[in-house]
Parts: structure tokens; C-alpha cells; sequence
């Protein structure tokens, strides 16, 4: 359901395709050739495209037999190879053709070259800055005329630095598509290239079209339907009538097609009797006129044409009124073609429309689909034409976080434009919206009709990568909004960032959100928890979207509110990756010691993971868990998770939390810790080096404890208990996070809310959160989780079984750092009394800090170094 492109672009046909492992291996990159081509290489290239035609790139390299990259093959197939090439200077007819198309299309080259058979864009750019902007340029110094020495009443003269329609010929729109990928078209193309030096591609003569065969063999097959219906004279072979005359085999000014106003009047023969085009369906329907695209239009023998386009009942043997038609209603009801849903503001193009028509009521079947995506699309941008109905928002940034949302929201049944700075991704979205319920996704490949495209106010999700893009993103959309529209950025932003651009956006009259996005791609797709922040008038625009879009849990609701002023969507989500982080660091530890220690397979991890998502653990990462350890690995022998590196990535949030944590004052031990393990475990090759120089020395991996049973079935309990109470721990320090920073910023969050809207949708999402909110709704001004009365139990009841883990982990030389700085975390935060007296009386020896006194109020300092030197004395 993707709106025609402004300029006709042919379309690569783009296949989605998934994978589930993605092998990283360089060497595949490093085998490329680089620099000149062969001719053997250059013969390979030709083969292939003469026989097989074009495709994807990469493909094409792959499949001709060529060690280049698929960008390589195109440059080289479209620069230097391609049989319609012309080699030396232009001609006269040729440069007077790029002046006239420049002052239309200006510097857009690779329309102008779609004009210019056997021309490339770099060729006439290049033409252009070297030779005809200087010649131009003196000789505008030395008359007034136009760049063409034209006189103003010359048909070619542009008014307004707009070509009115009437003053193309037809080829000029078919040239955009007329390069067909199939063989057939290569075929067609070497055909022509013989024609290429004997005529004026483009006579632009007024209200008459040069009618070639460059449109895919259209003008043939029309020929050959008018002369079923009487308006071909069989001696001479042109088309006569009240339509000009039709000479499909020769070009330039002999085959001009001359077409009469657009008005009121019937389609008739020679012979002055109405067509009844009924009587003409069965045969027309199944002869050559229509290309040979079966899925295009498919026809059978009760086929009438009024049926098939929704006209009504014109052709019950009356006469076809030119005038009487409506065109929109025409292109709307064409299932194969569905984004032609637009109401034109003013009348289209006479003569452009006389064609298509003409084609429609004698049943000759359409020109290829790229020919009509391009009609359409170049009629309505001069006829100022508007979507029958906006959308009711806009993503853009369509990786695949950005796709699946924008899926969920048009599923949700809220009409979506989409827009993506590579178009390649555009197509794709639409073709998976197509695939997956014919959803009412609307693709875009400028900035400027994508915007124009949504109702107002205007509401557009960005989904790209944090940092300049964002920024880029912002200026790009910006340009075309308007006072009261509205940005929200869905991607993993630090906050402060979109603080300064709600700021910036503020005084442009534009609203901004920083909306935190979790789940994943699936959660994306079917329900992901959102965390918007920022506008609250901003945040009503969308309110009734993100009620529906998000994930939706029975007893609680949609996982979504509104987080707060400023940068806290963002920040909230942020805190939210960091207990991620800390959240998966833990699993890792109890795999590693039901691995190392208990010895435990593949299959007895994933039932014992598959038990604990039945119980008090039930949460999405559990579940996830328990599904890798059941993966067979279709490369090899044995399971997957045994071959994946041991080297775990990061993107950025966690970093972030370490830091605000810092900044805030607040210990988040277990979240540090799953950060430092990343970064331990990105020193792989380090690692193996030292496992070598200390197995050398008798250390091996895990120390194994000759003397020390172990009970599998303890120790899995202990085990569960263990990552429960950890996992606390590691929540307790995110919700901590986000009060104080809340209390800094004076935000106002609501803890309890922010646990609601966790619980469905996002990657931490977990049975205990439900109890986490009861705790804040119990006590909003709660300390800490620990301290909760049946959190306090639960840690209590289960910290026995948590040393002992420990305890055994240290003794096999197996880290935990999660859960040892969780346990920490908990055994400093129960205590009355740390000796960190010790520290700070260290701070005022080396450093005179002063000190304070737990008998008596102030603040002291001491000279430690003198009393220590007279007592030495």
C-alpha cells in the first residue's frame, strides 16, 4: 500500500528473509576484488544480465560468478557495460534536450539521464558544469533571451519554471519505466539500440506525443487492439480517427500522436457506431494487449471492464462520455494498484488522462505498472492532488524496531505513512504490511510528501540511531511541520539530549517527546511497554494510539503512562536497561554454576529453567533462557548456545545508568557489576592467553574440590533462591535511581506506575513486578524495596541458600560478581554499623576532611600525623 513515488523510480523487488545466525566472520569481505575490471570479469557481467536480466546487486555479483560487491557490478553494468550506452561528444539535439529538461528538473540528473537514452548521469552532469553552464552563462551575458534562444511563444518555453503537461511527449514519462528487470526488457533494449542515432528522442511540440516503443511495448499492443476495434488502417498501419494517427514503428516527428481536448464527447469509430465495449470484453481481455504480468490483472471470459474499475454501469452498450468519468473513483477500486486512493484538487492533465482512458475503455490492457505508478505520480504533483484521507501519524527510521512498530500501529487500525532514508526500506515495510493483512501502511520516499501526508496536528515517531542522526532526523522532518505538530523520538536517547531538543522544538512552535520504546522486536511488533515523556499536550495527541499499541496485561491494564516532564521517558527507560543489564548478568551466573559446578546438560538446564518460569522467577528472560538451552545448532553438531563467543556487546544504556549512578550518589553495585563483566568479557584474547599462563601453572579453569559432593537437586534450589533475592536487589537499585533523579529534576514519578507499566511488553518484565507495585502503592515514599515488610521475608528466608551459592562459586574459582555484589549490597544495607569510620578518619590524615562524631555533634579534624609521630617517638 505504498504511495507511487513523485518521480517514478523503477522499484527493486525486495525479499524479506530471516535468519537465526548471522556469521560474523570477515574473511567472507576480505576474498572482494577490488579496483579495474577485467575483461573476463566484464564478459561474466554482460552474460548474466543479457540472460538473466537485473535483480539485487549482490545477488547479480554472486550469481555471475564475480568476486565484487553488488555496488561494484551496478556502477560498472550502468557506467561502462550496458548495450544502449552512446560513446563520444553529445549532439546538438541531445545538449538542447538537457538545457530545456535542467530548467524543469534542475541539478535531479538521474531523471534527466532517464530522458537521454544511452546517457548516464555522471556523463551529463559532468557535460553540464564543463561545457553548457559556461555557455549559458555568456550567453545570457550577452542577451536577455532564454538559455534555448527560443522566443517566448516557442512551445517549449517553460512558464514559471513549470512544463505544462501538454508539452511532454509520452516517451518522457515512459523513460522512467521502461528499464524492465527482465530479460524480455534487455532484449527490447539491444533492439533499440540500432534506432538511437537516427531520431529526436523528445520533439516537444505542443499538444502532440512522440508514441515509441520505449514504453515496454505498449504503442505495439496498442496498435494491434485499435485495429480489433476499427482505428487502424490495415494498408498503411496507422491509427486514424478522431484520435491523430499512430505509427508505432517509427520515432520522432512521423510518429506523433495527436489527441483532441478533453470533453464531453463519445468514443466512436469511423464508421460513426458506438463501441459497445461489452461485446469487445471477452476478446480483449485475453489478447497481447495486456503485458504479461499475470499479477497485475487477472481476467476471464465473463470480464467487463465497468466491473473490473468500478465504473458503474457505462458499458451496457452506451456511449463512453470522456467528460462524465471519475477518475479517482476509477483508480481506487483497483486491488493490484491500492495506493491510488487520491481526489485530485483540480483537473487532471487532458491529454495524459485520454491516453490511460483510452486504453481502459477499449479494453487494451495497461502499459507496464511501473509506466501508470509514474503517470499517476507526475499528474499528481502537477495537478496538486491530496490522499483522500490523511494518516493519522508518521514513523520514520525503519530498521526493524521501526517496521514492527509502525505494523503494530496500522494493525491497531491507525492509517501510518512511513518514510526511511534509504527508500529500500520504505518498500519493504510496505510490502511486509501488505504481506501481513493488507495493513494500511503508506510508504514515502521524500521528507516533504511524507509530512504532508499526515493530518494535522502532526504527530512523527522517529526511531534512528541516538545522537546526530536524531538531530539530523529533527532538521530534516522540521522543515516541514508546522506550529503545533509534534516529534517523538522511540529510540534509547540519552536524556539530556532530548531535554535541549524539546527546548529547540519549543521555539519553533513544535512539541517534542522522548518516548522510551521496550520489548524488543516482537514486543514492538504485538505490544511493547512505553515510556513517554516530555509534552503533555503532546502526549494527549497520541494517547489513544499508545493505549492501543502497547502490550496489554489483563489485570493491569496497557503498558503505558505518561512518565513525566523533560527528559524522563528517556531516563526512565534508560534505568530500565540498566536493571536489564544487571537482570541478565545474574541468569548468566546461575547457568555458569549449574554448568560448572552441577554439571548439568543442555537439556536438564532447560528444564530447570522451564520449572522456574512456573514459580516466583516467571518473567520474559527466564522464559527466553530456558528456549536457547533447547536449540540444536543447525551448522554442526550439539547446541547452539555451546558455539556462540562468549563476548558480550552493549550499546550504551548500561554505561549511562553506571554513570547517572555516580552523579545521583546511589550504590547500583549489581548493575556496575553486570557492566564490568562486559567489559571483562570483551577481552577475549587476553583471557585465553591467561587461561593458558595460569593452567601452566596448575590453575586450571575451575577448581575442582575433590572432596566436596554435590547435590544437583540442592543445589538448583539453592540456586532459584539465590537469583531471586539477587534479583531484588538489582531493582531496588534502579527504582532508587529513578527517585532521586526524579527528586533532582522535581518530575514526580510514581514508582508503583512505572513497575504497572513494566510487567507486559518490556524485557524485565516479571510476576514479581506486580508486587513491587503493591510495595509502592502500599508506601509511595518507601526507602527501599528491601525494606518492604514481604520483601524484608523473602530476602530473609532465602539468604541462607544465597551464601551457600556463593560460597561454592568461590571455592570452583567460578566469578559471580551479580550476585556477590547483590549479596554485598544487602549485608551493607542491613547492617547499623560499616566501618567506613575507618575510611574517612584515613581522609582526614592524608587529607584534613574532618570527620563527624557519633557521641557528639560538628565536624573534626585531627592531627593524626603529628600525635602517630610523638607516640613513635
Amino acid at each position: 500500500m505504498r504511495k507511487p513515488d513523485m518521480m517514478g523510480k523503477d522499484k527493486l523487488n525486495t525479499t524479506s528473509t530471516t535468519t537465526t545466525t548471522i556469521n560474523t566472520n570477515s574473511s567472507t569481505k576480505s576474498k572482494l576484488r577490488k579496483g579495474l575490471w577485467s575483461p573476463e570479469e566484464d564478459e561474466k557481467l554482460i552474460r548474466y544480465m543479457i540472460t538473466k536480466g537485473q535483480g539485487c546487486w549482490s545477488d547479480i555479483a554472486r550469481n555471475a560468478g564475480l568476486q565484487r560487491c553488488g555496488k561494484s557490478c551496478r556502477l560498472r553494468w550502468i557506467n561502462y557495460l550496458r548495450p544502449d550506452l552512446k560513446r563520444g561528444a553529445f549532439s546538438p539535439q541531445e545538449e538542447e534536450l538537457i538545457i530545456h529538461l535542467h530548467s524543469i528538473l534542475g541539478n535531479r540528473w538521474s531523471q534527466i539521464a532517464a530522458r537521454l537514452p544511452g546517457r548516464t548521469d555522471n556523463e551529463i552532469k559532468n557535460f553540464w558544469n564543463s561545457t553548457l553552464k559556461k555557455r549559458l552563462k555568456i550567453s545570457n551575458n550577452n542577451s536577455t533571451s532564454s538559455p534555448n534562444n527560443s522566443d517566448s511563444s516557442d512551445p517549449r518555453d517553460v512558464m514559471g519554471g513549470i512544463m505544462p503537461m501538454n508539452e511532454h511527449d509520452l516517451m518522457t514519462m515512459c523513460m522512467d519505466s521502461s528499464s524492465s528487470t527482465s530479460s524480455s526488457s534487455m532484449q527490447s533494449m539491444q533492439a533499440n539500440m540500432a534506432l538511437t542515432d537516427q531520431f529526436d528522442p523528445f520533439p516537444l511540440l505542443s499538444n502532440r506525443y512522440d508514441m515509441t516503443t520505449g514504453a515496454s511495448g505498449f504503442l505495439d499492443n496498442m496498435a494491434a487492439c485499435l485495429t480489433q476495434v476499427g482505428m487502424v488502417d490495415h494498408d498503411d498501419g496507422v491509427v486514424h480517427g478522431d484520435y491523430g494517427a499512430l505509427e508505432p514503428n517509427k520515432m520522432g516527428l512521423e510518429s506523433d500522436f495527436s489527441l483532441p481536448p478533453l470533453e464531453s464527447r463519445s468514443i466512436e469509430d469511423n464508421s460513426t457506431t458506438p463501441i459497445d465495449v461489452k461485446s469487445h470484453n471477452n476478446n480483449h481481455f485475453k489478447n497481447s494487449c495486456f503485458n504479461n504480468t499475470d499479477h497485475h490483472i487477472q481476467t476471464s471470459n465473463n470480464v467487463v471492464v465497468e466491473d473490473m474499475f468500478g465504473f458503474g454501469n457505462h458499458g451496457q452498450g452506451e456511449n463512453f462520455r470522456m467528460g462524465e468519468w471519475d477518475f479517482e473513483g476509477l483508480m481506487q477500486d483497483m486491488s493490484y494498484f491500492p495506493s491510488l486512493d487520491f481526489q485530485c484538487t483540480c483537473v487532471y492533465n487532458e491529454h495524459c488522462l485520454y491516453v490511460l482512458i483510452l486504453c481502459i475503455e477499449y479494453s487494451l490492457g495497461y502499459p507496464d505498472l511501473n509506466f501508470l505508478q509514474f503517470f499517476h505520480s507526475n499528474t499528481r504533483k502537477l495537478v496538486m492532488a491530496q490522499p483522500t484521507n490523511l494518516t493519522r501519524i508518521g514513523l520514520a527510521g525503519l530498521a526493524v524496531m521501526g517496521q514492527n512498530l509502525a505494523l503494530n500501529i496500522a494493525e491497531k487500525g491507525f492509517p501510518i505513512s512511513v518514510y526511511n532514508r534509504t527508500t529500500s526500506k520504505v518498500d519493504e515495510t510496505v510490502e511486509r504490511a501488505q504481506k501481513e493483512g493488507k495493513l494500511p501502511v503508506y510508504g514515502y520516499h521524500d521528507p516533504k510528501s511524507f509530512v504532508q501526508s499526515i493530518q494535522k496536528p502532526r504527530v512523527i515517531i522517529m526511531l534512528v540511531k541516538a545522537g546526530a542522526p536524531v538531530d539530523q532526523t529533527i532538521k530534516t522532518l522540521s522543515a516541514y511541520l508546522e506550529k503545533g505538530d509534534c516529534i517523538i523520538d522511540g529510540g534509547n536517547e540519552w536524556y539530556e539530549n532530548t531535554e535541549r531538543r524539546e527546548k529547540a522544538m519549543s521555539e519553533l512552535g513544535l512539541l517534542y517527546l522522548g518516548m522510551g520504546v521496550s520489548g524488543g522486536e516482537e514486543g514492538a511488533r504485538h505490544g511493547p511497554s512505553l515510556m513517554p515523556g516530555g509534552s503533555f499536550e503532546a502526549y494527549k495527541y497520541i494517547e489513544d494510539i499508545l493505549l492501543k499499541v502497547a502490550a496489554q496485561v489483563s489485570d493491569s491494564g496497557p503498558c503505558v503512562t505518561y512518565i513525566g516532564q523533560g527528559g524522563s521517558g528517556n531516563f526512565v527507560k534508560m534505568i530500565h536497561n540498566g536493571i536489564e543489564y544487571g537482570d541478565m548478568q545474574l541468569i548468566a551466573e546461575a547457568y555458569d554454576v549449574l554448568k560448572s559446578v552441577g554439571k548439568l546438560s543442555n537439556e536438564e538446564l532447560q528444564s530447570v529453567f522451564s520449572e522456574w518460569n512456573k514459580g516466583e522467577l516467571l518473567s520474559f528472560l527466564i522464559e527466553i533462557t530456558a528456549d536457547i538451552f533447547g536449540i540444536k545448532d543447525d551448522k554442526a553438531e550439539g547446541y547452539l548456545v555451546d558455539k556462540v563467543l562468549d563476548k558480550t556487546g552493549m550499546k550504551g544504556t548500561g554505561k549511562w545508568t553506571v554513570q547517572q549512578a555516580a552523579e545521583l550518589s546511589i550504590a547500583a553495585p549489581t548493575i556496575e557489576a553486570s557492566l564490568d563483566a562486559r567489559f571483562l568479557s570483551g577481552l577475549k584474547e587476553e583471557r585465553v592467553e591467561a587461561a593458558k599462563l595460569f593452567k601452566s601453572r596448575g590453575l586450571d579453569s575451575i577448581l575442582n574440590d575433590q572432596h566436596q559432593t554435590v547435590d544437583k537437586k540442592k543445589l538448583v534450589d539453592d540456586v532459584r533462591k539465590a537469583l531471586y533475592a539477587a534479583k531484588i536487589c538489582s531493582y531496588a537499585q534502579g527504582m532508587n535511581l529513578i527517585r532521586a533523579k526524579s527528586k533532582e529534576k522535581g518530575w514526580e514519578l510514581k514508582l508503583g506506575e512505572l513497575a504497572r507499566i513494566w510487567k507486559g511488553g518490556c524485557i524485565i518484565r516479571a510476576i514479581f513486578l506486580d508486587r513491587i507495585k503493591k510495595a509502592y502503592d502500599r508506601s509511595p515514599n518507601l526507602a527501599n524495596l528491601l525494606v518492604d515488610p514481604e520483601f524484608a521475608k523473602e530476602i530473609v528466608d532465602r539468604q541462607s541458600a544465597w551464601r551457600r551459592v556463593v560460597c561454592l562459586a568461590i571455592n570452583y574459582g567460578i566469578s559471580t560478581p551479580g550476585m556477590a555484589a547483590s549479596l554485598a549490597y544487602f549485608d551493607t544495607y542491613r547492617r547499623e554499623s560499616v566501618p567506613a569510620n575507618l575510611v574517612q578518619a584515613q581522609r582526614d590524615y592524608f587529607g584534613a576532611h574532618t570527620y563527624e562524631r557519633i557521641d557528639m555533634e560538628g565536624s573534626f579534624h585531627t592531627e593524626w600525623f603529628k600525635i602517630a609521630k610523638q607516640s613513635k617517638v
